[in-house]
């Protein structure tokens, strides 16, 4: 029987191949699409999925419910208390992360920006990484010791690293001045991780660098150390909070809690990536809304590429009355005609499938290129996505053709052979209508939430940043100078060579740019003379005398940093700062002082205008500056003229070779490096974007099958007309004009939800876009005239065609 139904269904699609060709394309298409889209989200929600029972440890600093600080960086103290104070903690190591000068001296290879950890002993063991050589020493267990991947090992030692040249007991200098002996080399970490890391070092060395700081501290010290906890199996991770809770702010001096709280949380790792939007973020997460809108979109896709199936299933039906009614006239029953029905509609389903894995694999290398998906989708991994999309095409080949099938197999025998049976049903009608409604309801959401995306990434790419930070070369500090008393006078001396091209127009050095977080943060923030201050946190930095003005920054009051005076208890904020310190207006802040705590008074000498340090999906902070030539781990900036940009590169490598001899010519343009901040929002609104226009399509392709049917079984109709004077015009209208008033119905519907979610999503946004009715006309407009084009053709045909060739069978 299953043999007959399918050669019936093939026959079946033989005799109506451009209803068949519409129905396969429209599905082939929104399931690629599907599968495209349901591959990135998989990817995105994969990220540290093997960390069952691993934490990582968040700290929220809060004053009368309100919080000041909310970081992932803690406190270098937290690990080893928690070890030797809790039970149910199995295992705690600290990371202090940093990009550093690497350099192995034999064969001269030197690496700036390089990834690096600085970690306890323990962290290879909690976070299971993958050993391809190491030696016989405890790994990371003294001071000095370090591990590297295997990207890390092929750009030293070469891609032959494993055999003649193990990089195990080789010396890597660390900024020019740090050894550390090689003791294995371990498999890159998976791009699907928070952590990003080539060379891994003991942490034990800070603590005989610095001091035992680095081991107890707690605040008021700084939160400079990430660390991660795993739990005991069965521990339970909320009774472990308040316990952690209890002993750790009692380690924090009165003093540093008289007018703040503390509140340590435990942050499992599988939900940082897509969850985790918290200050000090070891690499940029991912955004859960973006990813369960673009579920949602694939959904929808697909969704509309069943209705059309369904729209042309049903429209079909009076073509197939007869078949019905010779097969019910045979003996067939109503249980055996739902079988044939379903079995084409599997067979659709079938065929459409395997379309849609052609255009994905036609698709598949620009569209990972374009995610930064880096796991195969015809990987292992991917089986229960793989799963997924057989059961969506299964399930939704079961649902789409049910109703068709029922339809077509509910006709009367008798009254079909009498040629009874003229006009559709008004139940087939009426359900057909509301599927086309949804259709072009869904069209418009996506378009609505399309232009959403574009327009709050082009407004904050336009914004005014504070700054002028065209033609401004960042060059990374000289890391070989660090400790050196004299690398102050080093930058002088490169200044001042290159100020003598007359194309540069300053130079200056900094430990903050914009683009970069902060390293340091202070919460305790006040006027002096004040009992408490508002629980904020102010970034801080050290800047020198040349970094405003290279930076087009503008001093509202007061003065800029001067070589020439001393600044050592001097203070420049901004207009933020100034608003949070409770000063009316900036002038007023000049010649006031403030108090930090654990620090002397500082006097405020000048307010600098807001700069956007971050990209405009966060609110400026206040900031505060200190003068400094903090070389150490910062960077210079260099304002070039535009005109002569490429040759004014060239001489200032040169200047550079002279100067730091040791260290590479390591640099960026400023506007294009803050830019990158935006990166997530293009991606996901290129892909978004395109999508969209696919599910756009799907329903036009929906439109068109369903226009040539009507303009087929309108013939005579529309030849009756003709030969009573109608005109063209109205033969258009009575083709074209039932589709719009479903595009009236659904703008309706529509653009009411679209503001609401559109107006959610801006919420997130420190600076949303203003919303504005053209921003819903567009998409209305759109869809108007992709539904014109879709229809006007075969409406025109059908107008201007000659009646007598419709009517001559009367």
């Amino acid at each position: 029987m299953i043999r007959n139904y399918l050669k019936t269904a093939w026959c079946s699609l033989r005799q109506s191949s451009t209803s068949a060709l519409i129905n396969l394309s429209g599905l082939a298409v929104g399931m690629a699409a599907f599968l495209l889209i349901m591959h990135f989200v998989r990817y995105e929600m994969s990220f540290d999925s093997d960390t069952e029972r691993i934490y990582r440890v968040t700290v929220r600093q809060e004053e009368n419910k309100e919080t000041g600080m909310h970081s992932a960086r803690t406190y270098a103290g937290i690990a080893p208390a928690l070890t030797q104070n809790l039970p149910p903690v199995e295992m705690a190591v600290r990371v202090l992360a940093e990009e550093c000068l690497l350099q192995f001296r034999p064969e001269k290879k030197i690496f700036n920006n390089q990834k690096t950890y600085w970690a306890d002993a323990d962290f290879h063991r909690l976070f299971g990484l993958d050993f391809v050589l190491k030696g016989n020493l405890d790994l990371l267990n003294q001071p000095h010791h370090a591990v590297l991947s295997v990207s890390a090992a092929r750009r030293f030692f070469g891609d032959d690293w494993s055999l003649d040249k193990t990089p195990v007991g080789k010396t890597i200098w660390l900024n020019g001045s740090v050894p550390f002996m090689l003791q294995g080399v371990y498999n890159d970490l998976p791009a699907n991780s928070h952590l990003a890391v080539d060379f891994i070092v003991s942490y034990s060395t800070l603590t005989s660098l610095i001091g035992p700081v680095m081991e107890t501290a707690m605040p008021p010290e700084g939160n400079f150390a990430y660390n991660y906890v795993r739990l005991q199996a069965g521990a339970d991770p909320e009774a472990v909070t308040r316990a952690m809770n209890e002993l750790l702010v009692s380690k924090i001096p009165e003093a540093s809690r008289q007018n703040l709280s503390f509140r340590f949380e435990l942050q499992p790792v599988k939900s940082i990536h897509l969850t985790s939007h918290l200050a000090d973020e070891l690499r940029p997460n991912g955004n859960a809304v973006l990813i369960y809108a673009l579920a949602g979109a694939a959904l929808l896709i697909l969704i509309i590429a069943w209705i059309n199936f369904i729209n042309l299933s049903t429209a079909r039906a009076m073509e197939r009355a007869k078949e019905v009614g010779v097969r019910k006239a045979l003996g067939a029953d109503r249980k055996q005609l739902v079988g044939q029905f379903m079995t084409e509609g599997f067979l659709y389903g079938l065929l459409a499938a395997l379309g849609a894995l052609l255009l994905v694999s036609a698709v598949l290398r620009p569209f990972q290129n374009m995610t930064g998906i880096s796991v195969s989708l015809y990987s292992v991994k991917n089986i229960p996505l793989w799963g997924v999309f057989a059961g969506t095409v299964l399930l939704g080949s079961c649902l789409s053709s049910l109703y068709p099938a029922l339809v077509l197999s509910s006709f009367r025998a008798v009254k079909v052979l009498k040629g009874k049976l003229h006009a559709t049903p008004q139940g087939i009608g009426w359900f057909r209508k509301l599927l086309i409604t949804f259709q072009f309801s869904t069209a418009l959401l996506l378009l609505c939430c399309t232009g959403a995306i574009y327009f709050q990434a082009n407004y904050m790419k336009k914004q005014p940043l504070g700054m002028d930070s065209g033609a401004v070369l960042v060059i990374h500090s000289p890391r070989s100078l660090i400790g050196n008393a004299g690398r102050a006078d080093v930058f002088r001396t490169f200044r001042e060579e290159a100020l003598k091209n007359p194309a540069v127009l300053g130079v200056a050095s900094s430990a903050c740019l914009p683009g970069k977080p902060f390293l340091i943060h202070r919460e305790d923030v006040r006027q002096a003379g004040v009992e408490a201050g508002r629980n904020i946190s102010y970034d801080l930095a050290s800047v020198d005398e040349d970094y405003l003005p290279v930076l087009g920054a503008s001093v509202l009051a007061g003065r800029n940093f001067s070589e020439k005076r001393p600044e050592e208890r001097s203070v420049i904020i901004n207009e933020k700062a100034v608003e949070t310190l409770g000063f009316a207006t900036a002038e007023e802040a000049v010649g006031s002082r403030i108090k930090i705590q654990g620090e002397e008074e500082r006097e405020i000498i000048g307010v600098v205008n807001n700069v956007h340090y971050r990209g405009l999906q966060n609110a400026v902070s206040p900031l505060l500056l200190y003068y400094g030539h903090d070389y150490e781990f910062g960077f210079f900036t260099v304002k070039i003229n535009a005109a002569a940009m490429q040759g004014t590169i060239a001489r200032l490598q040169e200047v550079w070779k002279r100067v730091y001899p040791n260290d590479p010519f390591d640099s960026f343009f400023l506007d294009s490096f803050f830019n990158e901040q935006y990166q997530q929002e293009q991606a996901f609104g290129r892909l978004f974007s395109a999508f969209t226009l696919l599910g756009v399509l799907i329903a036009c392709m929906g439109l068109f099958g369903l226009v040539l049917f009507t303009v087929g079984r309108k013939q005579k109709e529309i030849a009756i007309r003709k030969v009573l004077g109608s005109g063209m015009a109205g033969i258009f209208l009575l083709i074209t004009g039932q589709y719009f008033r479903y595009i009236l119905a659904a703008v309706v519907v529509a653009i009411p939800f679209s503001h609401f979610l559109v107006s959610r999503w801006l919420e997130g946004f420190a600076y949303p876009f203003r919303v504005g009715w053209w921003m819903y006309l567009l998409p209305v407009v759109l869809i108007c005239l992709l539904a014109l084009i879709t229809v006007s053709g075969q409406a025109i045909k059908a107008a201007l065609a000659n009646p007598v060739k419709a009517l001559r069978s009367e």
